[in-house]
């Protein structure tokens, strides 16, 4: 292109000004969004995987519904997911190698929150959990459930606590120092029952403790009876509300049912980042969590999990905030019945 005259080359010079200037046009420098000033990211972040850490065994419930979502998860994504199970000491394992690697969203969390608040409380890792981690959200519930052989003679839970109130009954719980025990210690506390506490490693061999009738009572996930099928009878739920009536015998809550005020226990399974992934990277948090949020309610998702035998009822919606104080109720109970825990220690 040809300029002429003197306004011409005013333009030429101009045009050379900004761009030594680095102002990329005569209209002043362009606006960056907050959320990208803040995190340098102007473009789509796209790492070449995300790797998924379990503190949990493989197969186990915990691991079987993260897989299921995190297929539709990851497609919503566009970014590969891989999965790495780091179970051992209750979770603590699996939250001391998730903290090594990389906090920019390319590693995730997936664990259950009770047990995991729990696990923090009693072996005091070599972490600070309010500074190094973040709940971003809570894919499903699996509610503690009592139960019973389907002959038993404890009819009620009220049943059991009269009993325990002559003599120990015996109970069934997957381990020690466990949310399942807290409740259990509330019970006795406000009713004045007496238990016998045995710790059988895993739900699927405490059911089987139960269902051979070398305990008379246990707690566990309903999940785990479910799998019991109509061998075995639920007495409550220890929930503020029984989401799958249906599904266990329409059994009470153990609130409603004794008048007590107790703990929720369930296995709430949820999601944990690196509390820097949010401060730092808001937007990619942000991103990750619609496409979680949006892998929940697909329908390829709700039907996997129903074939899995979970009910779509029990796929919830939480905020991390609610999380994090849900996290907050097992820390506080923790430090009543502390004293207790470490009895067997």
């Amino acid at each position: 292109m040809k300029i002429k005259g003197y306004m011409g080359w005013v333009v030429v010079m101009v045009l050379m000004v900004c761009l030594v200037l680095g102002l990329g046009g005569c209209g002043g420098q362009k606006e960056v969004p907050d959320s990208a000033a803040n995190t340098g990211e102007t473009e789509k972040w796209q790492p070449e995987k995300i790797e998924i850490v379990l503190p949990h065994a493989v197969g186990s419930n915990q691991d079987m519904t993260t897989r299921i979502l995190g297929e539709v998860w990851s497609e919503k994504l566009g970014i590969p997911f891989v999965y790495n199970n780091k179970d051992g000491a209750s979770g603590q394992v699996g939250y001391t190698y998730f903290l090594t690697l990389p906090k920019d969203g390319t590693a995730l969390l997936s664990t259950n929150l009770a047990s995991a608040s729990i696990m923090y409380k009693e072996q005091k890792p070599d972490f600070d959990w309010e500074k190094d981690l973040e709940w971003m959200g809570i894919f499903g519930i699996d509610p503690g459930t009592f139960f019973v052989q389907k002959d038993s003679p404890f009819q009620t839970l009220n049943d059991v606590i009269e009993a325990a109130k002559k003599e120990k009954v015996t109970v069934a719980i997957s381990y020690w120092a466990s949310p399942d025990n807290l409740l259990l210690q509330q019970i006795m506390e406000q009713t004045g029952a007496q238990f016998e506490i045995i710790p059988y490693g895993s739900g699927n061999d405490l059911v089987t403790q139960v269902l051979g009738g070398h305990v008379q009572l246990g707690f566990t996930k309903v999940s785990g009876v479910e799998k019991a099928g109509d061998t075995l009878r639920h007495l409550a739920i220890s929930m503020s509300e029984n989401p799958v009536p249906d599904m266990t015998n329409n059994a009470p809550t153990v609130d409603s049912a004794l008048g007590t005020k107790t703990l929720v226990v369930a296995s709430y399974r949820a999601i944990n980042v690196p509390k820097e992934l949010r401060e730092k990277y808001p937007e990619r948090f942000k991103m990750i969590q619609e496409a979680f949020e949006e892998a929940k309610d697909d329908p390829r998702v709700i039907e996997s999990m129903k074939k899995a035998g979970v009910d779509p009822g029990l796929i919830v919606d939480w905020t991390p905030e609610q999380l994090n104080e849900q996290t907050k109720i097992y820390w506080d109970v923790f430090e009543q019945y502390k004293d207790i825990y470490m009895q067997k220690k």
